[in-house]
Order: C-alpha cells, then sequence, then structure tokens
C-alpha cells in the first residue's frame, strides 16, 4: 500500500512550546505565503484587552483537537479488536496435532524406522490430517476477516491523521497571528504608550499602561496554551504513523501465512501422505528389504516430490512464522497503549477546560 505524502517531517521541524520567544524566528516565517497573508489578517483582528475575546482565541481548534483526541483515544480502545493472536495460538495448537517426525522418510530404507516404531496406520493418519485441515481452512478464514479489519483500521487512521494534521495547520496560524500582534504592541504600541504616559500629568496614564501590561501577560499565556496544543498533534502523528506500520507488517504477515505457508504445509503433507499409501500397495507386493528399490523404479517422480522439500522444516517454518505474527500483535497493541496513555495524558488547555460544556 503506498504512503502519501503526509507533511509529517513538517510538523516535526515545528518549535516546540517555550514562553522565552526571543531566542527563535516568527512561527509565521516558516508558513507559506498564503498562510503568512491569512495570519496577518488575524492578528489585525485581535483585541488584547478584551478578556472575552482572548478566552475565545483558538478556542475552536483547542476544542475540536480536544474532541479529537477522545476520538482518537476511542479507536484505539475499542473493544472490537482484530483477535489475531487468538487466532494464530488456535492454528499453533491446530498444527501440533501432526507430528511430521512421523511423516518423515528415514535414511538406509524408506520409512525404516517407521516400521521399527510401530507408526499409527496410514488411514488413522489420513483422517486426522484431514481433520487438521478442516480445522485450518476455518482458522485461515478467521485470519483472512482478522486482516480485512487492519486494512479497514489503516483506512481509519489514514483519516485520523489527515484530521490531525487539519488540527496542527489551524493552531499554527493561530499562534503565527498571535505573535505578529504581540510583536507589534511589545516593540512599536508599548514603547510609543511609555513614552506617552512618562510625559503625561493624567493620573490615569500609569494604570492604563499596567492594564496593558498584565493583557499581554494574559496574551503570552493564551500563545502559550495553543502551542501546547499544537504540541499534542505533532506527538499524535508519529504515533498514528506507527500504529499503520506494525497494521500493516501484520496484514503482511497474515497473507503470507494464508496465502503462501499454510498451502505449502498442506501440500507437502498430502504428498508425505500419499507415499505412505503408496508404501502400503508396494508392501502387499514385495519383501520390506526391496522397498527403497522398488520405489525408486517404480515412483521416481513422487520420491522427487518428497525430497523437494523436507516436511519437518516445512511444519517448523510454518510454526515459526505464526509465532513472529503473535510477536508483531503484541507490538502493536504495546503501540496502541503507549498512545492511549500518551493521548489520556495530554494537557488540554486550561482556557479551553473552561468552555467545555
Amino acid at each position: 500500500m503506498e504512503q502519501p505524502f503526509d507533511g509529517l517531517d513538517e510538523m516535526l521541524r515545528m518549535p516546540s512550546p517555550t514562553k522565552s520567544r526571543e531566542e527563535r524566528p516568527l512561527l509565521v516565517e516558516s508558513l507559506p505565503a498564503s498562510q503568512q497573508q491569512q495570519a496577518q489578517q488575524l492578528a489585525e483582528t485581535i483585541d488584547v484587552l478584551n478578556f472575552e475575546k482572548m478566552l475565545a482565541y483558538g478556542s475552536d481548534a483547542q476544542l475540536a483537537l480536544s474532541r479529537f483526541s477522545n476520538h482518537l483515544l476511542a479507536q484505539i480502545q475499542r473493544k472490537e479488536q482484530t483477535g489475531v493472536s487468538n487466532v494464530l495460538e488456535q492454528l499453533t495448537d491446530t498444527l501440533e496435532q501432526i507430528n511430521p517426525q512421523s511423516l518423515q522418510p528415514q535414511q538406509g530404507g524408506f520409512l525404516k524406522k517407521f516400521f521399527k516404531k510401530s507408526p499409527p496406520p496410514v488411514q488413522q493418519l489420513m483422517s486426522k490430517y484431514k481433520r487438521v485441515s478442516v480445522q485450518i481452512d476455518r482458522l485461515a478464514i478467521q485470519l483472512e476477516r482478522s486482516k480485512l479489519m487492519l486494512l479497514r483500521d489503516l483506512t481509519m487512521l489514514d483519516t485520523l491523521f489527515e484530521q490531525n494534521k487539519q488540527y496542527f495547520d489551524a493552531l499554527n496560524l493561530y499562534i503565527a497571528a498571535a505573535e505578529i500582534k504581540r510583536n507589534d504592541l511589545l516593540y512599536e504600541y508599548i514603547p510609543q504608550l511609555e513614552a506617552d504616559v512618562a510625559r503625561s500629568e493624567d493620573p490615569m496614564a500609569q494604570q492604563q499602561l499596567k492594564d496593558w501590561y498584565a493583557a499581554i501577560e494574559r496574551f503570552e499565556a493564551r500563545i502559550y496554551d495553543l502551542e501546547m496544543a499544537r504540541m499534542m498533534t505533532i506527538q499524535n502523528a508519529p504515533q498514528i504513523r506507527l500504529i499503520q506500520e506494525t497494521s500493516r507488517t501484520l496484514a503482511d504477515k497474515i497473507q503470507t501465512s494464508v496465502q503462501t505457508a499454510i498451502p505449502i504445509w498442506k501440500t507437502q503433507i498430502s504428498l508425505t501422505l500419499t507415499l505412505h499409501e503408496q508404501q502400503k500397495s508396494l508392501r502387499q507386493h514385495a519383501q520390506l528389504d526391496d522397498i527403497s528399490n522398488l520405489l525408486e523404479t517404480k515412483n521416481p517422480e513422487m520420491l522427487a516430490l518428497a525430497q523437494r522439500g523436507d516436511i519437518y522444516d516445512t511444519h517448523t517454518q510454518l510454526l515459526a512464522n505464526i509465532q513472529d505474527t503473535i510477536a508483531l500483535e503484541r507490538k502493536q497493541l504495546e503501540t496502541k497503549k503507549n498512545l492511549q496513555l500518551h493521548t489520556s495524558d495530554a494537557p488540554l488547555s486550561r482556557m479551553a477546560k473552561r468552555q467545555q460544556p
């Protein structure tokens, strides 16, 4: 599945929240030209002295982000899980009902050791294989359903990632406009006001200046709140992508098991059991000491197929692949758990909290 450009690098380059802004350039300088113009226009509408407007400034993006965080948390907490591990553990138990050692051709005479150990009759082995094969087919169907759930989750996470990016962009705009307004106040308006107050004989002028100082301090806190909210979006982005990456790998593993590993295993088991059946027929017409020669002369093609792959190795590799997939899903669940902790513990702005219903 092709991964679209998502602007993650751009988000990670954004500065961290800080109340000391003299050390870094204005955010507006890193925005595209169209957003720079929007930030300039928004800055002109900011009324720092209006406390209610300051409370509301950027709160729409913050509250939307808060709802988004709750939705994200609900998605990773939802009870409907893929259940891959449970299915794979059942598959492991089912596969272990077949002992590949008892099916292997032995050196020094085909199935020589097999007969010494009084193996179960071929029909019994065939019956067990058919029963196990039916169980494996059922579990393969469940794995296919789990894969479809993973693909659906990938689409859902893509949507959540894009929403997160939209909140990031909206908060960037609010922060950039606020920084423009702040600089205009600190470096143009306030110095001029301080000079006017120093020359003024109006006793209320000093109080007016103090009101401006207090308003700017509240404005600084508001900017910091918005920066903290934006940091949430920056932290969400790689976490969402990490869950997607493990989900993709898990889906690939499931597909490999269902479409490749299990069919190969079933084919080799069938071939081996067919050889057992051939041996039974040969035993009715020849001495045990001549079995190998008879097989070589009468069944060269079947022997070549049996030697093409070792059933024990195939069985072992399939079980190892299943264990790898179980470990991968556990890793995915751990990633979701970490994102859940991050999302539930993320600080919501003080002002946004006050405005929540």
